[in-house]
């Protein structure tokens, strides 16, 4: 039985506004149980936020409540160094934040085949695509004992190969059947493999009705994940 993560989790966006005035961050780490309040720091601000910015946004996020951070480890063509996610990691964890890996599999130079159909998604059928995740997923998995995939794991990639590949299948159960293989070949098992103690959390979308048109497979999925995201943002 896979555990479903009920989780308030935002963008991280600086702001002044106070948390609750007679709720302190020693009391939102007593709730947690209760209500978790994570934010999921975006790849381009993992790879400039200066030593001095995260000592801010560390005090930022306590003062909202904030008790864990997912750090992106890939967004659109944006690769975070090592050292960019050490740094981080270590200073956010000074503050008595947790600390874990975030990863945004949109499409950009570097990283896969870009579906044609999608302004954001990737082609998982062709092996670069799938040589790009699990590179990823085993460097993310290094550094971090969790890992969320955010909510664009979904294609729509009707290329000519596609097209070969999914035979009398319709569209939507074949891009199913993709990313399902796609989820346990190239995110979990390499995930797994890379570091036995890391969790892979699946971050589903709002699109309740139209999950199985995108490839998320809401029965199959969740049994090769560790965890289930579900929730609002």
């Amino acid at each position: 039985m896979r555990k479903i993560l009920m989780t308030a989790l935002f963008a991280l966006i600086f702001t002044r506004t106070a948390y609750c005035a007679d709720m302190t961050w020693d009391d939102a780490k007593k709730q947690q149980d209760a209500l978790r309040i994570n934010v999921f720091v975006v790849a381009s601000n993992v790879s400039s936020i200066t030593e001095e910015g995260w000592l801010e946004a560390a005090r930022l996020m306590k003062n909202l409540g904030v008790t864990g951070v997912y750090l992106d480890v890939y967004r659109g063509g944006v690769f975070p160094s090592k050292e960019a996610l050490e740094k981080a990691r270590d200073i956010l964890r000074g503050q008595g934040l947790e600390v874990w890996a975030g990863i945004t599999t949109t499409k950009g130079e570097g990283f896969g085949v870009a579906d044609p159909f999608s302004a954001y998604w990737l082609c998982y059928n062709e092996p670069a695509t799938q040589k790009a995740m699990e590179e990823r997923v085993r460097f993310a998995a290094a550094l971090f004992d969790k890992l969320i995939v955010d909510d664009f794991l979904s294609t729509n990639c009707k290329s000519a190969s596609s097209a070969a590949e999914k035979g009398g299948r319709s569209w939507s159960g074949y891009f199913r059947d993709v990313m399902v293989e796609a989820s346990r070949k190239w995110i979990v098992e390499p995930a797994h493999a890379q570091n036995p103690k890391v969790r892979v959390i699946i971050k589903y979308p709002q699109w309740y009705d139209r999950f199985h048109r995108f490839g998320y497979d809401v029965v199959r999925q969740p049994e090769i994940f560790d965890g289930v995201w579900v929730g609002t943002e």
